[in-house]
């Protein structure tokens, strides 16, 4: 959809797609195409942490981004699982993929363009682990 700008726009589609005959209130979603920017983090702890909090999660994260790129978004819509595996205040889960470059956690995104991403959302069919529109 055009309005889908930013992360902010993202959340309100999707929140607005939940309550459609068909659709499940969480779902996973795909969205693939070509960003102006991308604000991503990684959360950099060593191989052998034991010491993981939400604390120590949240102070080991780096931050970056990559300006003009293609790249491919898999997320979940779930207004259900803040503090899970949804952050709170938020009702989408995001990592990206940039070619062979890096896979992260997406934090914000701006599209190239007009229609320069595409949105993937599961079908109706109940059984969504192949089904795509």
């Amino acid at each position: 959809p055009a309005a889908v700008i930013n992360m902010a726009t993202l959340q309100q589609w999707l929140g607005s797609m939940s309550g459609k005959p068909g659709q499940a209130a969480q779902y996973p979603f795909l969205l693939k195409g070509n960003f102006a920017n991308i604000k991503w983090h990684i959360v950099n702890f060593p191989k052998d942490s034991t010491d993981i909090t939400p604390e120590t999660h949240k102070a080991r994260k780096v931050f970056d981004q990559t300006g003009k790129c293609s790249a491919e978004v898999l997320g979940v819509f779930s207004p259900s699982m803040q503090g899970i595996f949804i952050p709170m205040g938020s009702t989408i889960h995001m990592h990206v993929k940039q070619a062979e470059k890096m896979v992260a956690h997406l934090d914000e995104f701006s599209p190239a363009g007009d229609y320069s991403l595409t949105l993937y959302l599961p079908s109706s069919n109940k059984d969504h682990s192949e089904h795509w529109d």
